[in-house]
């Protein structure tokens, strides 16, 4: 399946169903960009998370939301210290310890991801800024 960047925040995913279907038909499937994560110091662009990414963390950021009063969401911008991220850690950290893994593997993958992701910005001491769309 072809996959056309048009802009850094939007992507398409082109499907063309076979053509010898009773009607040929062409669609595109827009995935926004939910979060974009960039270093608060310098603004650095770090990574992004899609919709996709951002629905299977929302359980994650709902958790650290609990803990801390912070909202993680794709609407809003916020800042996360590394202290922030760490309880981020310690959130994903007591839900592998309690979770099937399993059962849903791209939520898992995306969780572990997210994790190596968050452990290797707070082990830089690089606080965080949060843009949503």
């Amino acid at each position: 399946m072809p996959v056309l960047t048009i802009k850094k925040k939007l992507c398409a995913k082109v499907i063309i169903i076979d053509p010898c279907e009773q009607e040929f038909r062409f669609f595109i499937i827009l995935g926004i960009m939910a979060l974009d994560f960039h270093r608060l110091d310098n603004s650095d662009y770090l990574f992004g998370l899609d919709t996709a990414k951002y629905n299977r963390l929302e359980e994650i950021f709902e958790t650290f939301k609990h803990w801390t009063g912070l909202a993680i969401d794709p609407y809003t911008d916020n800042r996360l210290s590394v202290d922030h991220q760490k309880v981020l850690l310690r959130i994903i950290d007591d839900y592998v310890a309690k979770t099937d893994l399993n059962k849903d593997k791209s939520k898992t993958t995306a969780i572990l991801e997210f994790r190596g992701l968050l452990a290797y910005l707070s082990t830089n001491n690089w606080e965080i800024e949060l843009l949503g769309d």
